[in-house]
């Protein structure tokens, strides 16, 4: 579902993913994962409790400034389209918008 939703909102959002765990589980869960995906590991949990995340599936959209937007606890591909509707312009993402790169 990630990967349809990445995929298909390309041009508009950049998607990434947050795993808990050491780099062997995280590399193992996101082994399908399409390479336009960013992967950011989160072995202590610490980017999870800042947005007050505490159970998986989660979706979180952050803004240009990587403030935290919205929250989705149920990321269907019909959910996050709902969700990126409300929170995100129509036109093209901004280079860096939505990743966590500098929470690490």
């Amino acid at each position: 579902m990630v990967n349809a939703f990445a995929r298909n909102q390309a041009r508009r959002v950049e998607v990434a993913i947050t795993c808990v765990g050491d780099a062997d589980e995280v590399r193992e869960f996101v082994a399908d994962v399409w390479a336009g995906v960013r992967v950011y590991p989160d072995p202590g949990g610490d980017i999870a409790r800042s947005w007050r995340v505490f159970m998986t599936p989660f979706a979180v959209a952050l803004d240009t400034e990587e403030r935290v937007a919205g929250k989705l606890a149920t990321p269907s591909f019909d959910n996050l389209t709902m969700l990126l509707s409300r929170i995100a312009p129509t036109e093209p993402a901004a280079e860096g918008a939505g990743t966590v790169s500098d929470r690490r």
